[in-house]
């Protein structure tokens, strides 16, 4: 694993990226996983990114892109996923850069979700791919807006990235009140390198 080199706007940044090759019986994936950091003073969305792979004679060998519809908060930062299947994928990089291109400036919002239960779960089926499953119990602890979409992201036992997704469904929450969430995902690692889940990002209904 590389450590990205942060280029791109002073105020939005990509920070803490890796690129990772994902081996699995039914191929092998390009994983490239890291937050967007806003440091500007104005909400955004519609983010994206663009992650650069270079060899050791600095030429270009690979590039992947990302367009999330998430937002960010002034002064927050939230993950971005970019799995792209590479059949003949070899580590021919030796470092990379991530950019952010581009975003637009989303409306204020308060929304405030605070995690007030959080388990996770390996889920092995016969037949099917194995899974990891978080579930857990949310509140919106803001003044006005609704929150929709979380954002669940899974993690290793020294606080690194190893995924992100949202939920599949749920109602809006809207301003002190709680429900709960699922969210799972097919393996990208294996099941041993898991070792937490918790709401990482969310859309906000005036965003």
């Amino acid at each position: 694993m590389f450590r990205a080199v942060v280029t791109g706007p002073e105020d939005v940044r990509v920070v803490d990226a890796s690129v990772e090759l994902s081996r699995r019986d039914d191929g092998i994936r390009v994983v490239a996983l890291g937050w967007i950091a806003n440091g500007s003073d104005r909400a955004l969305e519609d983010l994206e990114v663009v992650v650069s792979l270079f060899d050791d004679q600095g030429r270009l060998v690979d590039s992947l892109h990302h367009r999330g519809l998430e937002s960010v908060a002034p002064g927050e930062r939230t993950p971005f996923r970019i799995v792209e299947p590479r059949p003949e994928a070899t580590r021919s990089w030796t470092r990379h850069e991530a950019v952010v291109v581009r975003g637009r400036k989303a409306g204020g919002g308060s929304a405030q979700p605070i995690t007030e239960r959080e388990e996770m779960r390996i889920r092995e089926e016969e037949g099917a791919p194995v899974e990891v499953v978080a579930v857990g119990l949310v509140r919106n602890e803001g003044q006005s807006d609704q929150i929709r979409h979380l954002r669940i992201g899974f993690f290793d036992a020294e606080g690194q990235l190893l995924d992100v997704v949202s939920e599949s469904d749920g109602p809006p929450i809207g301003p002190g009140k709680s429900r709960g969430y699922q969210a799972s995902a097919e393996l990208l690692w294996p099941s041993e390198r898991y070792a937490r889940a918790t709401v990482v990002g969310w859309n906000a209904s005036g965003w």
